[in-house]
Protein backbone atom coordinates (compact mmCIF):
# COMPACT_ATOMS: atom_id res chain seq x y z
CA UNK A 1 0.00 0.00 0.00
CA UNK A 2 1.25 3.53 -1.10
CA UNK A 3 -0.32 6.72 -0.12
CA UNK A 4 -0.67 10.54 -1.29
CA UNK A 5 -1.87 13.62 0.63
CA UNK A 6 -2.58 16.23 -1.64
CA UNK A 7 -4.41 20.16 -1.43
CA UNK A 8 -6.59 20.51 -4.20
CA UNK A 9 -9.09 22.69 -4.80
CA UNK A 10 -9.92 23.80 -0.68
CA UNK A 11 -9.62 19.96 0.07
CA UNK A 12 -7.06 17.63 1.79
CA UNK A 13 -6.84 14.26 -0.39
CA UNK A 14 -6.05 11.08 0.51
CA UNK A 15 -5.45 8.77 -2.29
CA UNK A 16 -4.88 5.27 -1.04
CA UNK A 17 -2.85 2.75 -4.09
CA UNK A 18 -2.90 -0.90 -3.32
CA UNK A 19 -4.04 -2.70 -0.46
CA UNK A 20 -5.16 -1.51 2.63
CA UNK A 21 -5.28 -4.50 5.28
CA UNK A 22 -3.84 -5.40 8.68
CA UNK A 23 -0.30 -5.56 7.84
CA UNK A 24 -0.29 -1.71 5.82
CA UNK A 25 -2.73 -0.04 8.46
CA UNK A 26 -0.27 0.89 10.80
CA UNK A 27 2.03 3.09 8.11
CA UNK A 28 -1.16 4.78 7.60
CA UNK A 29 -1.81 5.23 11.01
CA UNK A 30 0.31 8.29 11.45
CA UNK A 31 -1.38 10.11 8.07
CA UNK A 32 -4.57 9.55 9.26
CA UNK A 33 -4.21 11.17 13.08
CA UNK A 34 -2.44 13.87 11.51
CA UNK A 35 -5.85 13.97 9.13
CA UNK A 36 -8.10 13.61 11.89
CA UNK A 37 -6.78 16.49 14.39
CA UNK A 38 -7.30 19.13 12.09
CA UNK A 39 -10.00 21.28 12.75
CA UNK A 40 -12.96 22.02 10.02
CA UNK A 41 -10.82 20.38 7.59
CA UNK A 42 -12.56 18.79 4.07
CA UNK A 43 -10.73 15.51 3.46
CA UNK A 44 -11.27 13.71 0.28
CA UNK A 45 -10.48 10.23 0.38
CA UNK A 46 -9.83 8.45 -3.05
CA UNK A 47 -10.17 5.02 -3.06
CA UNK A 48 -9.91 4.57 -6.76
CA UNK A 49 -6.38 2.89 -7.10
CA UNK A 50 -7.19 0.28 -4.22
CA UNK A 51 -6.70 -3.13 -4.82
CA UNK A 52 -8.31 -4.62 -1.72
CA UNK A 53 -9.64 -3.71 1.81
CA UNK A 54 -9.59 -5.98 4.72
CA UNK A 55 -11.96 -5.13 8.03
CA UNK A 56 -8.54 -3.50 9.27
CA UNK A 57 -8.63 -0.75 6.58
CA UNK A 58 -12.16 -0.57 6.68
CA UNK A 59 -11.54 0.52 10.78
CA UNK A 60 -9.19 2.74 9.60
CA UNK A 61 -11.46 4.52 6.67
CA UNK A 62 -14.25 4.32 9.77
CA UNK A 63 -12.20 5.66 12.27
CA UNK A 64 -11.15 8.82 10.34
CA UNK A 65 -14.88 9.37 8.96
CA UNK A 66 -15.50 9.77 12.99
CA UNK A 67 -12.95 11.85 13.94
CA UNK A 68 -12.83 14.20 11.43
CA UNK A 69 -16.25 14.62 11.91
CA UNK A 70 -15.62 15.23 15.70
CA UNK A 71 -13.72 18.13 15.03
CA UNK A 72 -16.17 19.80 12.70
CA UNK A 73 -14.95 19.07 9.65
CA UNK A 74 -15.98 16.84 6.36
CA UNK A 75 -15.23 13.38 4.63
CA UNK A 76 -16.09 12.96 1.40
CA UNK A 77 -14.91 9.79 -1.19
CA UNK A 78 -15.01 8.92 -4.58
CA UNK A 79 -17.55 6.64 -6.47
CA UNK A 80 -15.51 4.75 -8.62
CA UNK A 81 -15.35 0.97 -8.32
CA UNK A 82 -13.47 0.17 -11.44
CA UNK A 83 -10.10 -1.19 -11.26
CA UNK A 84 -8.52 -1.94 -14.47
CA UNK A 85 -12.16 -3.45 -15.83
CA UNK A 86 -12.62 -4.79 -12.86
CA UNK A 87 -14.96 -4.41 -9.63
CA UNK A 88 -13.40 -4.75 -6.14
CA UNK A 89 -15.94 -6.18 -4.14
CA UNK A 90 -16.71 -4.38 -1.12
CA UNK A 91 -15.33 -0.56 -1.77
CA UNK A 92 -19.02 0.87 -2.52
CA UNK A 93 -20.36 -0.67 0.15
CA UNK A 94 -17.90 0.81 2.43
CA UNK A 95 -18.25 4.49 0.58
CA UNK A 96 -22.02 4.01 1.28
CA UNK A 97 -22.09 2.80 4.49
CA UNK A 98 -19.65 5.99 6.42
CA UNK A 99 -22.18 7.82 4.85
CA UNK A 100 -19.29 9.75 2.37
CA UNK A 101 -21.06 9.89 -0.65
CA UNK A 102 -20.60 13.98 -1.48
CA UNK A 103 -23.67 15.94 -1.29
CA UNK A 104 -23.42 17.58 -4.48
CA UNK A 105 -22.83 14.50 -6.69
CA UNK A 106 -19.53 15.39 -7.02
CA UNK A 107 -16.42 12.79 -7.91
CA UNK A 108 -12.28 12.29 -8.25
CA UNK A 109 -12.27 11.28 -12.02
CA UNK A 110 -10.61 8.08 -12.24
CA UNK A 111 -6.82 8.36 -12.98
CA UNK A 112 -5.79 7.20 -16.31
Amino acid sequence: MNHVLVQEAGSTVLRVRGELDAVSCPELRAVLDTLSSLQKCLVTVDLSELRLIDSSGVGAMVSLYKRVRANGGEVLANRYVEHAGHRIPGRNWIIKSMALMPKNGSTIPPRP
